[in-house]
């Protein structure tokens, strides 16, 4: 599980802006870095936090700050226990891994050939199946999980039970193999063919595969004896709100709890290339495709970082990381590590505030990498201007983590390149335009970027396709005309301008009407209900915007934000088409200045329902 969930994830990453804070000085000794993470938690109200500096052979640095219970004051010690959410998939990778070695899985295999009775919706199943090595990559082409498969869940729910709360989040968007789309989805259903495969339940599989092996003693996917007695308690963003604890019905997607050492022996194995001490867990070249995206298009055709198997390569001050990054409900969770400079990190927070956790992260890795001199980029390849012009343009992303995010990203997921001295420039809608360099043709890399971060490539319709896991250039995007970018804006914005002069000119008639100084009924109507469309629209996103702080709870189960939310989309459909049948009755009536205004008012008002109705935002019921 990640800390981003369905529209919680369009609203805070295309809609609001997360508090900005610059590049904070390396700490150039230990005491140094001890005292700059404290001074993050004293200036963000962060709880605790655990932090590991690791190397293959040996623990470097061990600190924990703050506390681990509010309450009854506990403090961080090394023996406490953070929910680490998504670092789990890394566990799930690992044993896959582990099976492949011993010829007892195909990363290949189509899931259907391992269990068709797992349903999966995928228009190209003849052709083009749904594979293992997909379901490892997020390259299945699958929705991420409802915010109700996040509710907390009987404990004692099984692998099984939990796939079955939603099989529509297993519905294949396009062709599998193509394009990557972050999904919980996807590695419970892996853990699933693991559990197939070996006759054991996933959890006592990785207590017996990886646990065990590498000393992991306080991590489970339960929160049983292992672990409870030293769980540190979850908070929200704010440092002070206190969270449940989650059983979520999908364990493998990020229920892991563990201590920060735990995770620094698992990152120890991955930094000796599958061998950590006396152990080996796993072969080199198994580590090797761990680390390694394969099947999508864009790493067919060379892209440097991405998502491998349960792993990511990011590039950060010019090294590129290997890792996982976390969230659940009251936690943040992230290990990394260079294995090119036998160096690692795990930091753990009991509390969902990013913005602490990134403070953190910039002063570790910052110490740890402040001695050393980061890769050499690729040289920049001398590429004819008439090849780099194939590519200008207006392009859109259209491949969402969420799909009821698609109508947020059609309208903001927009960037213009263009052609520059020596590459292309990226200019996005929301954010600063930056440069891609050529590697090759069609290979791009940021000015800072030591690999390919983008890559042009054709898909199965022979068009190119931008795609990227970079500073640049994230996610997959598509050529799209300069006509149809300035409609949708234009659009966009005169019917937001529209709908909010509705609340403006309520200030006039609204007085009038009740000093008697207005018309005949029709005009009434004509004036109120475009009126209280908008003010149940505006509603809607209130209560949206007042889910947030807690989105499992408030979203997830049938609460006055949900419900709100559901209610007051609806209700905009019913005041829009009130509006129009006032519109109609009052074409003879009406003084003509105030119907004209109003024709392009509710026509404004049905061009967003029909834009809405067409990516299931009105009536959505987050809870089920």
């Amino acid at each position: 599980m990640t800390a981003r969930f369905p529209l919680l994830a369009l609203v805070l990453a295309l809609l609001l802006s997360a508090p900005a804070y610059g590049q904070a000085p390396a700490p150039p000794t230990p005491d140094a870095l001890r005292d700059s993470i404290e001074s993050v938690l004293d200036r963000t109200g962060a709880p605790g936090a655990g932090v590991v500096l690791f190397s293959a052979d040996s623990i470097r640095w061990e600190g924990y700050f703050g506390v681990a219970d509010r309450a009854d004051d506990r403090p961080v010690t090394e023996e406490t226990v953070f929910r680490a959410g998504s670092l789990s998939k890394s566990l799930v990778s690992a044993v896959a891994l582990l099976l492949a070695e011993n010829g007892q899985l195909d990363l290949q295999a189509p899931v259907r050939d391992i269990a068709p009775e797992i349903e999966i919706q995928n228009s190209w199943a003849d052709s083009d199946p749904v594979r293992v090595g997909h379901l490892l990559e997020h390259t299945a082409g699958f929705d991420d999980l409802e915010i109700h498969e996040y509710v907390s869940r009987s404990p004692d729910l099984t692998l099984r039970e939990g796939l079955a709360i939603n099989p529509a989040s297993r519905t294949v968007r396009w062709q599998p193999g193509m394009y990557d789309s972050y999904s919980n989805a996807g590695p419970p259903v892996a853990a699933y063919l693991l559990q197939q495969k070996t006759g054991q339940p996933f959890e006592a599989l990785v207590v017996d595969r990886i646990f065990e092996p590498l000393g992991m003693t306080a991590s489970s996917f339960r929160r049983d004896e292992r672990v409870r007695a030293h769980l540190a308690t979850g908070y929200a963003a704010d440092g002070e709100t206190e969270t449940p604890y989650v059983h979520i019905g999908l364990r493998p997607s990020g229920a892991l709890n563990a201590r920060p050492t735990d995770l620094a022996r698992f990152g120890q194995m991955l930094l000796g290339r599958g061998s950590r001490g006396d152990t080996t867990l796993l072969d080199s070249a198994s580590v090797e495709r761990m680390e390694t995206p394969h099947t999508s298009l864009a790493a067919r055709h060379g892209l440097g970082t991405g998502y491998g198997l349960g792993n990511s390569a990011s590039v950060h001050n010019g090294f590129v990381y290997h890792g996982h990054s976390g969230g659940i409900s009251g936690f943040v969770a992230r290990y990394g590590y260079l294995p090119e400079y036998n160096r690692g990190y795990v930091v753990m927070l009991n509390s969902q505030d990013g913005t602490a956790q990134g403070q953190i992260l910039d002063f570790v890795r910052g110490y740890q990498t402040r001695s050393l001199n980061p890769p050499t980029p690729p040289s920049v390849a001398s590429v004819p201007v008439d090849a780099l012009a194939r590519h200008t343009g207006h392009y859109v992303s259209f491949t969402p983590r969420n799909e009821i995010a698609h109508f947020v990203e059609r309208l903001l997921g927009i960037v213009h390149v263009d052609t520059t001295a020596n590459g292309l420039s990226v200019d996005p809608a929301l954010g600063t335009a930056d440069t891609l360099l050529p590697v090759q043709a069609q290979q791009f890399r940021g000015p800072s970027e030591p690999v390919v971060t983008a890559v042009f490539a054709r898909d199965a319709s022979g068009e190119w396709v931008l795609s990227g896991d970079g500073a640049v250039v994230n996610g997959n995007l598509r050529p799209v005309s300069a006509v149809s970018v300035w409609g949708r804006w234009v659009g966009a914005g005169l019917s937001l301008l529209l709908l909010l002069s509705t609340v403006l000119f309520a200030l006039y008639w609204v007085p009038a009407k009740t000093f008697g100084r207005l018309g005949n009924r029709e005009s009434i109507h004509l004036r109120l209900w475009p009126f209280v469309a908008t003010l149940s629209l505006l509603g809607a996103f209130v209560s949206l915007g007042m889910a947030l702080g807690d989105p499992i709870t408030r979203l997830g189960t049938p609460t006055v934000y949900s419900i709100g939310y559901a209610v007051l989309t609806l209700a905009y459909g019913a005041a829009t088409l009130a509006g129009l049948w006032a519109l109609v009755r009052s074409r003879t009536r009406a003084h003509g200045g105030t119907w004209t205004y109003h024709l392009f008012v509710v026509g404004a008002e049905l061009v967003v329902l029909v834009y809405f109705v067409a990516h299931g935002l009105i009536g959505h019921r987050f809870w089920t």
